[in-house]
């Protein structure tokens, strides 16, 4: 098998041909099987080859420790190679790859994913179009969220390409905004560590999910939540308010329009934006004005949560832009952090 993985399981043969459809019939519904990794208080271990290089080591580091802490699976690296988990080669797509190894399906063989995809099966090698083609997995497998563009779970578009042209381009609402900043994230987002939770931890499957706002039970007594940023209390009910924002953190849109501006204030600063009689709301963007660009995880940009899963992630805006207009949305939620000098002008006005 010439897969060119960075993780390699020693059961790597009872996962991935699960991603491929059976030969033998179509089911109408995909049956995705769960790798059987060990819960805590057991371990999973894992072997990182020094060829990758100290960079992305850390990054490895970095990614399952966070693992270790927001699911019930523990993870510890080791010397030996012996280990069932080991991470070889160098490659750009690697958190792919460990999402493939633990379970993850790529977010692009959704059986959605073609409202926000264009797959170009042509430029794709044979041996790869399983990762591109469209799946019905059943609600569990997809933690009832919906396609998220920041899922390390799509991987580069050239991945799988046999004549080094794009694989695929995103076809969606604003996806111009989305192809600048995809790539950013160096981390699972919310929904796809949301998933593992579904696939491993999930001790509330028999009782309703009364989180707000993409949130998922987390505790033992399924009485409280995990939320997405900017999300808290024990239903996700509430949204982080801290006094050195901007005063005004709520934005009530009538059938006027209404004009605003917010600068930066050296920290994450979160808004909402609502209609009072639960209309849609119609937001755009005149103006948003960075002192640095491409670093919204260094400090400056914004996110704008417009889609109805709140748990996915929000589009990513990290360089100077003017006239963004979003689709009409019930719920606006903004993140923005700035230098002082950082603002961003907008809109906003009920949906006709």
């Amino acid at each position: 098998m010439n897969l060119s993985f960075l993780i390699v399981l020693l059961s790597v043969l009872c996962i991935l041909p699960n991603l491929g459809e059976s030969k033998k019939k179509k089911p109408s519904q995909y049956e995705h099987k769960i790798p059987p990794y060990p819960t805590k208080p057991s371990r999973v271990m894992y072997y990182v080859g020094n060829e990758l290089g100290p960079e992305i080591t850390r990054k490895i580091d970095t990614l399952l420790t966070t693992l270790t802490i927001e699911t019930c699976l523990y993870f510890e690296r080791q010397n030996s190679k012996k280990y069932p988990l080991v991470i070889a080669k160098n490659n750009r797509d690697f958190l792919f790859f460990i999402g493939l190894a633990l379970g993850l399906v790529p977010e692009i063989t959704r059986n959605d994913s073609r409202q926000y995809v264009e797959v170009f099966s042509n430029h794709i090698s044979k041996s790869k179009l399983k990762y591109y083609q469209e799946k019905k997995y059943e609600s569990k497998v997809l933690g009832n969220t919906s396609f998220d563009f920041y899922s390390k779970m799509i991987p580069s578009s050239t991945f799988g390409s046999k004549n080094k042209k794009k694989t695929y381009r995103l076809k969606a609402d604003l996806s111009e905004y989305y192809e600048k900043s995809i790539d950013l994230p160096d981390t699972f987002s919310f929904n796809d560590i949301k998933r593992l939770w579904y696939y491993y931890c999930n001790k509330c499957e028999d009782k309703p999910n009364n989180c707000q706002h993409g949130g998922y039970c987390k505790d033992s007594s399924c009485d409280k939540c995990k939320c997405p940023l900017p999300f808290i209390g024990d239903k996700c009910e509430k949204m982080l308010f801290y006094k050195e924002c901007h005063n005004m953190q709520h934005f009530t849109a009538y059938p006027h329009i209404n004009y605003n501006t917010i600068l930066g204030n050296h920290r994450d600063c979160y808004y909402s934006v609502k209609s009072k009689n639960g209309k849609k709301v119609q937001f755009e963007i005149f103006n948003l004005t960075l002192s640095r660009k491409n670093d919204c995880y260094g400090g400056v940009g914004l996110e704008v949560k417009y889609r109805e899963d709140k748990g996915a992630e929000g589009l990513l805006l990290c360089d100077n832009y003017t006239n963004i207009r979003f689709p009409p949305s019930s719920e606006i939620y903004l993140n923005f952090a700035g230098d002082g000098i950082d603002k961003i002008r907008f809109s906003y006005i009920e949906a006709k």
